[in-house]
């Protein structure tokens, strides 16, 4: 299976890609992902959405082919740090310019904080949004408090915890894939 990953942040120093990037290696070692593709909204730089990807006459660089790398994939996974309450406003912006790709796909959230709440708040957007647009929305989440520690090299309890709880994350979102592919 493909597994697409939306890193949601385009601010300098952020944390929330190093979260991206883990689990893409952890995806890269499973043995039911076959391939695996970070969409990184800094990257891609879209610009304030103007209108949907399907009514542009003249799509901005980029939205094709970030768009037939969320059809290819068999399932999601959106990573938004928590500012002022919510999901980042770059990955917002970007999720706007789409919503058929997002129709009936497996998808899962993961927030980032550097307090101890993980972004609870900005999960609780995410998900309204994924359930909004169409997805089949993986109970388990990823909460990611204390973001610096979680991802440091040394051992800690964030760490430890981290490690553990994006293993189990993963295969509940595969485990959700795979029956959402045998059911089509």
């Amino acid at each position: 299976m493909k597994i697409a990953i939306i890193s949601g942040s385009n601010r300098t120093g952020r944390q929330s890609l190093r979260v991206a990037e883990h689990l893409l290696e952890v995806l890269d070692n499973h043995e039911k992902v076959t391939r695996t593709i970070l969409l990184d909204v800094h990257t891609y730089n879209f610009p304030v959405m103007d209108e949907r990807l399907g009514h542009l006459e003249t799509p901005h660089a980029g939205l094709i082919e970030f768009s037939n790398h969320i059809k290819e994939s068999q399932g999601l996974i959106i990573v938004t740090p928590e500012y002022n309450g919510g999901m980042a406003g770059s990955l917002k912006n970007t999720l706007d310019y789409f919503r058929k790709e997002f129709s009936r796909l497996p998808m899962a959230a993961v927030t980032v904080s550097s307090g101890s709440f993980g972004g609870a708040n900005a999960l609780h957007q995410l998900w309204w949004w994924m359930l909004y647009n169409g997805g089949i929305v993986s109970p388990t989440k990823l909460l990611v408090s204390n973001v610096v520690t979680s991802l440091s090299q040394e051992e800690s309890k964030e760490k430890s915890r981290f490690d553990k709880n994006s293993h189990k994350f993963i295969d509940d979102l595969m485990w959700l894939a795979e029956k959402i592919k045998s059911n089509d």
